[in-house]
């Protein structure tokens, strides 16, 4: 017999936990909104049954108090009342005692109460263990609805108490084939079934062999694990503690990821050195000319001028009829009926949406006769509200190329030469390239014309993707994404609409890691693999069947064209998309995903835009500075010699009229042209330094007050620009302090300057 000192203090804990967990299911049952501290009563009361750690001290004292322990802490007379925590807690209890604590073939006496209560309950039907234990496992479900306490401790409690209820099942003789073979793979397992599956993986059976017994196809058992966990997010949980679903989080550096090297290369070097976006995206523009090089701002603009940006060209690729032109017409719409807002005081706005209109009804002309569609470019500018000069916002050029281009063997110079100058490559899919089920459950049928085969179309893009980067190797980083348009003719409205939000690529992804890997057990070893499971993780995606089965095919058709995207940017996504609006659907919900695609590119190029435009604006007003005490110098020396030329001229006159020698008069002469002379130099050294030239044909006699209003106005114009390069500046860097124009900063720069040269002149 087992020593008093063992079985004692296990039946007193026991006593402890039964009387914690009974008082808090009586609460729940009269009424009382679970919470925390139930749920750890409870948790702590089916921890406590567990075969493994009881089996082992078993033996008639401590099988006498635990049947005493039971009859004394549940009032078998209240159970009458059907409470169903309480009852299921008797319930788990007698049938745990009955199972593992039996004295020489002997029934507890605790056990046998159960069962006269089943009988008195029940008239009529013997007692079932194994339909009681179901049924007390589908009153553990319904836990929580409502209730106050944390989503993670009711799971941990479910998860439990169906690990407990299945040991006791596989004790009394339950085998789990017969349930798991009504299984189906699109509907969410019922609590029976997960209690069969429980039992199986105690079994120690693999996912392989429930789809055996399920009698689903190979492989298909994963599809049918995420579209469980996608609509119930305890059997989600289950799945991962049963390591039937293995998902690696790409969403969190560990904490030694950083000091391996396995993750080194171009790519991580060039995102963690901040060069995470393509160059040249803030290249300055000549007054309303465009230019290709790198250059500064114009050194003296006219007053009514102001120094901007280029539009950042962004391409649109995709063969004709594919809703390049519909989708850049649906984002145009977008902004007209609602502001389309990028984030806090920042929109994006355009003014061409007819321009965009009669774009689309000629590219629609041309789609339907022999002629070939032009290339057009549609300028939208993005509206800073805390900055009132518009020269100063960014602007995305979207430039729509015809089909034919896209299409043909060869790439033709003019497309070639804008897909060098690209700093944006979105990549249009429509719903030719796929066959998929209609919504209806019936096929949609192509034509042989219409149908694109997805591996032609992927090598394709591919190939456009690599001339690309062959022509611009400084491009790492370049925003890619691949637009699925008129996806409502592929899924169906309501399944498109059910993917939401409209992209597959989950937005905690970072994609350094997916890139790098983690290097942890059960990793995919390729990129492209990683990304895979990233997408086909996205539980979004597989709330619906229909949508989680194009998905899973459309990232096999572009597996090349994926990695060979990743190969060279961090910033990929795919978007799933329409254009146009279903007859049968309410405006509200279509266009679909339009505005997704704007403001993803947007978010991915903002950033590198402002760090590139900041440097070239400092450069620029770094320039203009040095420029501006150069002027200021020459100016002060035309100052300086201005006074000496009124001087001379003043001196000569006074002693004129008093006195007439001619040696006097020379040498007063001579000042007068000297001065005169210094005058003319530094005026021409002020033109020079401003690059302005000497005005022709105009009669400007010494002092020379033409060319001396010419060169103060120059200094004026540079003390302005610069304030208004500083002051830009400060806004791109996240300031608000607005710096006055003024002409303090000149002022300072001609003091210092003429006190220097007074030292000088001293000195000397």
């Amino acid at each position: 017999m087992l020593d008093p000192k063992v079985y004692i203090p296990k039946a007193l804990a026991f006593q402890r936990v039964a009387k914690s967990a009974i008082s808090a299911a009586s609460q729940v049952d009269h009424g009382t909104e679970l919470n925390d501290a139930h749920a750890f009563a409870l948790l702590e009361f089916f921890e406590f049954l567990a075969p493994d750690q009881i089996a082992p001290l078993m033996g008639p004292g401590l099988a006498a108090e635990f049947s005493a322990i039971i009859e004394g802490e549940f009032a078998w007379d209240s159970l009458d009342d059907r409470t169903p925590l309480q009852n299921l807690l008797c319930t788990h209890a007698s049938v745990f005692v009955g199972l593992y604590c039996c004295d020489q073939n002997e029934e507890p006496k605790c056990h046998r109460a159960w069962l006269r209560f089943q009988e008195r309950t029940n008239p009529g039907s013997p007692s079932d263990r194994q339909a009681s234990l179901m049924a007390n496992f589908e009153v553990a479900m319904g836990l929580g609805r409502g209730s106050q306490a944390s989503k993670r401790k009711l799971q941990l409690l479910k998860h439990q108490v169906a690990t407990r209820t299945a040991e006791l099942l596989l004790a009394a003789g339950f085998r789990p084939e017969a349930t798991l073979s009504q299984i189906r793979p699109d509907e969410v397992p019922k609590p029976a079934e997960i209690l069969a599956m429980q039992a199986f993986v105690l079994l120690k059976k693999s996912p392989e062999d429930l789809a055996r017994v399920c009698a689903w196809g190979d492989g298909s058992f994963e599809a049918a694990f995420l579209a469980w966990a996608s609509r119930d997010s305890f059997i989600g949980d289950a799945l991962i503690a049963w390591r039937w679903l293995k998902p690696v989080s790409y969403d969190g550096f560990p904490g030694d990821w950083e000091q391996s090297s396995h993750h080194r290369g171009l790519l991580y070097v060039a995102w963690k050195q901040g060069r995470a976006g393509p160059a040249n995206l803030a290249l300055r523009e000549e007054p309303w000319i465009e230019t290709n090089a790198q250059q500064p701002f114009p050194s003296l603009l006219a007053k009514e001028v102001k120094p901007r940006f280029s539009p950042v060209p962004l391409m649109l690729i995709g063969a004709s009829g594919v809703g390049k032109t519909t989708f850049l017409r649906a984002l145009s719409r977008r902004l007209q009926s609602a502001r389309g807002r990028l984030r806090e005081g920042t929109y994006l706005e355009t003014t061409d949406l007819q321009e965009i209109a009669d774009a689309s009804h000629t590219m629609s002309e041309a789609a339907t006769s022999t002629t070939t569609a032009q290339t057009v470019t549609h300028t939208f500018h993005v509206r800073d509200e805390r900055d009132p000069e518009i020269a100063r916002w960014m602007r995305l050029q979207f430039t729509d190329y015809s089909g034919e281009q896209i299409t043909r063997r060869t790439i033709p110079p003019e497309l070639l030469r804008k897909l060098r100058r690209a700093r944006g490559l979105v990549f249009f899919v429509d719903e030719r390239t796929f066959t998929a089920p209609l919504s209806n459950g019936g096929i949609r049928s192509l034509t042989d014309d219409d149908h694109k085969d997805p591996a032609d179309l992927a090598a394709r893009y591919t190939y456009l993707l690599q001339r690309y980067f062959d022509v611009n190797k400084d491009a790492l980083h370049l925003p890619v994404a691949l637009v699925i348009n008129k996806a409502d003719l592929l899924l169906g409205p309501a399944n498109l609409l059910s993917l939401n939000p409209p992209f597959l690529i989950p937005e905690e992804t970072k994609m350094e890691l997916v890139h790098g890997g983690l290097q942890v057990q059960g990793e995919e070893q390729e990129p492209f693999a990683r990304l895979r499971r990233c997408i086909r993780y996205n539980l979004t995606i597989s709330r619906n069947s229909q949508n989680q089965r194009f998905v899973f095919a459309l990232i096999e058709h572009f597996k090349g064209f994926i990695a060979a995207a990743m190969c060279h940017t961090y910033r990929f996504q795919i978007f799933l998309t329409s254009s146009l609006m279903p007859k049968s659907e309410t405006r509200l919900a279509f266009p679909y995903g339009v505005w997704d695609v704007a403001q993803w590119v947007f978010n991915q190029l903002e950033p590198a835009y402002r760090l590139q435009a900041s440097e070239s604006i400092e450069r620029a007003a770094n320039e203009l500075e040095e420029m501006k005490i150069l002027l200021a110098t020459a100016i002060l020396r035309d100052h300086d010699a201005e006074k000496e030329y009124l001087k001379a001229i003043e001196q000569r006159r006074q002693i004129t009229a008093r006195v007439r020698l001619s040696i006097l008069d020379q040498f007063l002469q001579h000042r007068i042209e000297h001065a005169s002379q210094q005058m003319q130099e530094a005026l021409r050294d002020a033109l020079s330094i401003a690059a302005l030239p000497t005005p022709l044909g105009v009669n400007d006699p010494p002092p020379f007050p033409v060319h001396r209003r010419l060169a103060e106005d120059a200094l004026n114009r540079l003390t302005y620009q610069i304030t208004y390069l500083r002051e830009w500046q400060k806004r791109l860097s996240g300031g608000s302090e607005v710096i006055p124009a003024s002409d303090e900063s000149s002022k300072k720069v001609v003091m210092s300057l003429r006190n220097t040269l007074k030292s000088e002149r001293r000195a000397s």
